[in-house]
């Protein structure tokens, strides 16, 4: 059977650390996997990963998903870093980030909504947090940092700042 998250919020602080650099945070679910639904959730917490990191979750699974969904609080990755999602292979609606998002590793992604979007959708989502990055190298998108593989964005739109050095930046995807 399927995991349902449904009507939570979270306002504590989240840190995830691995000495492989392989760890997943998120304000509610550090990973979400298959056939998981998180519906009508907030974060309000500071979030940080080494390696993945997002308001609602670390790290989204192919067929699970995110809806009605909001991120408040300020998110950190080394390598993926989102406002809903560090890293998605599934499906995330009608979500929104207002929070700062920041990544820190050269070679990272960051979004609005998600950092990594390899497939899935981000359909009627948007973004007003600021995106930022000091490194040298990555992608910096106000909905998605990076899109790959068959992955959509229908009906979003992006009003935050994005502030990244020699890197790939876009108003949707980077």
């Amino acid at each position: 059977q399927s995991a349902i998250i449904d009507c939570c919020i979270n306002s504590g602080e989240i840190s995830a650390t691995d000495t492989a650099g392989n760890s997943y945070a998120g304000g509610i679910a550090g990973e979400v996997c298959s056939k998981a639904i998180v519906t009508h959730c907030t974060n309000q917490g500071t979030v940080k990963a080494d390696y993945c990191a997002g308001g609602i979750a670390g790290d989204i699974f192919t067929n699970g998903s995110i809806a009605n969904c909001n991120n408040l609080g300020e998110i950190t990755g080394n390598d993926y870093a989102g406002g809903i999602s560090g890293f998605s292979r599934s499906k995330i609606t009608y979500s929104s980030n207002c929070g700062e998002i920041t990544t820190l590793a050269s070679s990272s992604e960051a979004g609005g909504i998600v950092g990594m979007q390899n497939g899935g959708e981000v359909k009627h989502c948007y973004n007003t947090g600021l995106i930022y990055s000091d490194i040298k190298l990555g992608y910096f998108g106000g909905i998605v940092g990076a899109s790959w593989h068959g992955s959509k964005i229908e009906n979003s739109y992006n009003a935050g700042s994005i502030t990244a050095e020699n890197s790939t930046s876009g108003g949707i995807v980077g």
